[in-house]
């Protein structure tokens, strides 16, 4: 049986971070064979006017059977998006091109809001069995993670691409939170809940097929 094609995305450091671990995981997943899926790992740019043709590329060249994308966030576990909004502010935070959007649409002849296409709520009973933290999310803020969540979803849409598709964030790792305020979680315990997604993805996947 030949394996499919999941694109997993990260974005690069930004602002002051030293580190990124939505970039960390794309790297460490890049070429995996995890279940019946094979990793194609992309570290998007995190550039206001670039993200659209980039996610767009990226889907055309690796044509893939399955997205999960990823960005860091300020919270104390995994968070699987529900929602991406067609909304983009970056409340006084640069992209590192310095764009500052504040208040922008970002498709006109888009939807208000596009639904995630992964399976949350059977992917967080997964997670919470193996005790990795986790969460459904409503709302994936209005910045960079958005904007690519809610890009990719208005491209798929588009172009009726009908796969498994959603925007998970990820926490700081504890190299990031030396003034102890920061939630974070270890990169290797993030590594594991991403693992244990795209083994649940795969059997789903391979489960709907038969139908």
């Amino acid at each position: 049986m030949s394996r499919e094609v999941l694109l997993y995305t990260g974005f690069e450091k930004f602002l002051k971070h030293k580190y990124n671990p939505s970039e960390m995981l794309a790297q460490r997943l890049n070429d995996q064979e995890i279940g019946n899926l094979r990793i194609v790992g992309e570290v998007i740019p995190l550039r206001y006017y670039d993200i659209p043709s980039t996610i767009r590329q990226l889907i055309d060249k690796h044509n893939p059977d399955a997205l999960i994308m990823s960005g860091l966030a300020g919270r104390n576990c995994l968070s699987i998006e529900k929602l991406a909004i067609n909304y983009a502010n970056s409340r006084g935070s640069p992209y590192n091109c310095g764009s500052k959007p504040a208040g922008e649409i970002l498709q006109e002849d888009g939807a208000a809001a596009y639904f995630s296409k992964l399976p949350i709520a059977d992917l967080i009973k997964q997670l919470r069995k193996k005790g990795i933290p986790v969460e459904e999310s409503l709302s994936a803020g209005s910045y960079g993670c958005n904007q690519i969540f809610y890009e990719a979803m208005y491209y798929l849409d588009l172009n009726g691409y009908d796969i498994p598709a959603g925007f998970i964030h990820v926490p700081h790792i504890p190299a990031q939170a030396t003034k102890g305020s920061t939630p974070s979680l270890p990169f290797e315990l993030q590594l594991k809940g991403m693992t244990a997604i795209i083994e649940y993805l795969s059997k789903w996947m391979n489960s709907r097929s038969r139908f």
